[in-house]
């Protein structure tokens, strides 16, 4: 949920949606705990940016999503691994 970069449930939300990138962050079908799930996810990609919230439990998902999400994490592991260098890791 936290991670900053694609995950399995971004990779599902698309699919879920209604239309022109739009999901709901609780439906009807499923159980809560993924509900839970896709709107805490959802929060995390409001924060990020790839994800606006448009109406309470309504997002609008980047049509660019997959490739923002995977620039973010290759960031990410460039970062940790610089980290690793500067503490003298390999």
């Amino acid at each position: 949920m936290e991670q900053e970069r694609f995950s399995s449930l971004d990779r599902g939300l698309p699919r879920e949606g209604v239309a022109d990138g739009i999901v709901y962050s609780g439906t009807a079908t499923g159980d809560a705990f993924r509900q839970t799930l896709r709107a805490c996810r959802l929060q995390k990609l409001w924060r990020l940016g790839p994800a606006d919230e448009i109406a309470p439990s309504q997002s609008r998902l980047a049509g660019d999503l997959e490739s923002v999400l995977c620039r973010m994490g290759e960031r990410v592991a460039i970062m940790q691994t610089l980290h690793r260098a500067m503490a003298g890791k390999t």
